[in-house]
């Protein structure tokens, strides 16, 4: 785990935005951090326990530094990395 526990952070490699309702939003605050923030992790809606506990890591949202670059493939979880793009790569550019 990237963390002990839900809502942990430990900055500077991982540090915790909050609970998003979506990928994109997570995604949207990671951009939002600027260079502090190289990678995302969503953790999902989450799915309740077979006795119907909530997932406690549902919703939350965590953002990586540079430094941190293991990922771990789950299939419950959302996750993409910063890659920087020149001006010339853009669509449309000249």
């Amino acid at each position: 785990r990237m963390v002990p526990s839900p809502k942990a952070e430990r900055r500077p490699e991982i540090f915790y935005f909050g609970e998003a309702s979506t990928a994109e939003a997570c995604r949207s605050a990671c951009e939002q951090a600027g260079t502090a923030c190289a990678a995302f992790a969503w953790m999902g809606t989450g799915k309740r326990s077979m006795w119907g506990a909530a997932d406690k890591w549902a919703g939350g949202c965590y953002g990586r530094g540079g430094q941190s670059r293991t990922m771990v493939p789950d299939k419950e979880r959302v996750s993409g990395v910063k890659v920087p793009c020149s001006e010339d790569a853009r669509p449309g550019a000249e």
